[in-house]
């Protein structure tokens, strides 16, 4: 096949319209359902990220909906300057497009925010948020954990055994000590995923040290 030249591509790039409108859609239905909303561990977060990003996409759209209507009023200013208003006619189209992408993206996220709130009975409250934070960071650390020791054991692991250690510290409280690192295996759950909290205080750290130091003294 003979290689276009660069007008004879911008030509048959006019008779793509519909191809390019196909595939304007930056982050495809399936992965917004799957990778951006289901990554998190609890319903109320997958909530809270599907709103977020249709807060984003809508202000978006708000903001490109005012750009348009700035070209617009330029390319009335500049109508008998062929380039310009050319140029200003090729804006136009591109933001044209961009904008379809963003319209399906957010009427994705609309509708699973809509299963999320049929699901919980309606929007979520922010004291609802609020009171879920524990649950879901017990999940996500757990899931963390589990994932990296089948990954690549402790030294893969480091962030996450601090962030439980984290968890488990209120404000005005010390750190709680350091265990050994097969006791705190153990408790996240090398096989699975644990039936209890794994969160230690300071107290059930220090019980659970004893033991190894008295057998080695």
């Amino acid at each position: 096949m003979k290689a276009l030249t660069e007008n004879e591509l911008v030509r048959e790039g006019e008779r793509m319209l519909e191809r390019f409108k196909a595939i304007q859609q930056p982050r495809s239905d399936f992965a917004l359902a799957h990778f951006v909303v289901a990554q998190h561990d609890t319903p109320a977060r997958q909530w809270v990220q599907a709103v977020l990003e249709l807060q984003g996409r809508v202000f978006n759209l708000r903001r490109a909906q005012l750009d348009e209507e700035e070209k617009l009023l330029d390319l009335k200013k500049h109508r008998r300057n062929r380039i310009k208003r050319t140029r200003i006619e090729l804006d136009l189209r591109e933001m044209a497009l961009a904008r379809l992408g963003a319209v399906r993206e957010a009427n994705t996220l609309l509708a699973i925010v809509r299963v999320l709130e049929e699901q919980h009975g309606g929007p979520y409250t922010h004291e609802e948020l609020q009171a879920g934070e524990s649950e879901y960071w017990r999940l996500r650390l757990t899931r963390q954990s589990y994932l990296a020791l089948r990954a690549g054991g402790a030294p893969a692991n480091a962030g996450n055994y601090d962030a439980i250690l984290q968890a488990s510290t209120e404000p005005g409280e010390s750190r709680p000590l350091l265990i050994e690192d097969h006791l705190l295996n153990d408790l996240i759950g090398v096989d699975g995923l644990p039936e209890r909290d794994y969160l230690l205080s300071a107290e059930e750290t220090a019980r659970l040290i004893e033991p190894k130091e008295r057998g080695d003294a």
